[in-house]
């Protein structure tokens, strides 16, 4: 496969996370949504790419092959009002909460975003939400997520 392919496939399959996402009720389309990128100002949200393992195996002549099932790592971040407000904060995490219960009912409904590079078997938060980073008025939020699919190419 041409370096140019690879790349487009890719760029396709982050769109298409990031499009899955904004699917989501309490995300839609009314505020900037990057990927790899996040500004400084809330409300925004991003699709950040995590590193991930190629999985291979060698079968019983010695060859080694890219195993049919992979995983795909990303991370869904926001910038968020972060006041002392303790009552903000908390509001931050509920919105995460619903995040991770939209991402579980998506998986239950098979209800998944079309790759080039696949079908998507599940997406699942592979860790909880947390506070990635915090100034005095704004924070970033994030969760970790892992996407399995079933290589076509």
């Amino acid at each position: 496969m041409l370096q140019n392919e690879s790349a487009v496939r890719e760029q396709q399959t982050v769109d298409s996370i990031r499009d899955w996402f904004q699917g989501c009720p309490l995300v839609g389309n009314k505020y900037r949504f990057g990927i790899d990128y996040l500004g400084k100002n809330p409300i925004e949200y991003a699709i950040f790419m995590s590193p991930s393992n190629i999985e291979t195996a060698t079968d019983i002549t010695g060859e080694t092959y890219v195993k049919p099932i992979q995983e795909l790592n990303f991370a869904f971040a926001s910038r968020e009002k972060h006041p002392a407000d303790v009552l903000q904060a908390l509001a931050n995490y509920g919105f995460y909460d619903g995040i991770i219960n939209w991402i579980v009912q998506q998986n239950k409904l098979k209800s998944f975003p079309e790759i080039s590079s696949g079908k998507v078997i599940s997406i699942m938060p592979g860790l909880t939400q947390y506070l990635f980073e915090a100034e005095a008025s704004v924070g970033r939020y994030q969760i970790s997520c892992k996407m399995k699919y079933r290589r076509s190419i």
